[in-house]
């Protein structure tokens, strides 16, 4: 299925969302370390005191996942540790089995902690739009209202992710698709909301 305009537009409006000041960076678990180096950036630049890693222990390594060979939460942590992140400014929320867990348990965390902001930061072009969409839905449902910022490892559509099959084109591909079915399961909000959200 060919995607359509609205979701190519929503690409193009990730790409361009500047990162602010917030109060916690979150790191999806996925692609292995790709998204570390820009968890790192962000941090380093002080536009936060913590970094969230959020993900599970258990669809990690090359047989739980097709497609797919996760690291853990332990060895992102480690990662961090290495780069001078101290053990104090890093949460780990390792009760998340999916992008729909990762932004129902993240959204609380903020609201417990009263945050306004955080920044999250995936993976473009391949899983961008998904997690930012499911994102806005989970954040309604737990009634956080603060705002979510995109940041990215971006990488060249022809080149696999971390631990992956198939190239980061293919994978968008495979992403818009997801954001349909999970749209009638009334696990995403829908590509216009998204729109007018970073409108």
């Amino acid at each position: 299925m060919a995607m359509n305009k609205e979701f190519l537009k929503l690409q193009e409006l990730l790409l361009k969302q500047s990162p602010e000041n917030c109060q916690a960076i979150v790191w999806l678990q996925g692609d292995r370390y790709d998204r570390g180096p820009k968890t790192l950036e962000l941090f380093k630049k002080g536009l936060a005191l913590k970094i969230i890693i959020s993900g599970n222990n258990k669809l990690i390594g090359p047989k739980k996942r097709p497609g797919e060979n996760n690291v853990s939460l332990k060895d992102m942590k480690r990662w961090l540790l290495r780069r001078e992140v101290k053990n104090k400014d890093i949460i780990i929320d390792a009760d998340s089995l999916n992008t729909r867990d990762q932004s129902l348990n993240v959204s609380k965390i903020a609201k417990k902690n009263r945050w306004k902001k955080i920044i999250i930061v995936g993976s473009y072009p391949h899983y961008q739009a998904r997690y930012f969409l499911t994102f806005i839905k989970g954040a309604a449902e737990v009634g956080w209202r603060g705002k979510i910022i995109n940041q990215f490892a971006r990488l060249p559509e022809n080149k696999k992710p971390g631990g992956r099959k198939e190239t980061a084109g293919e994978l968008t591909a495979e992403e818009f698709k997801k954001i349909e079915e999970y749209q009638l399961k009334g696990h995403v909000a829908d590509i216009r909301s998204g729109i007018n959200y970073l409108i």
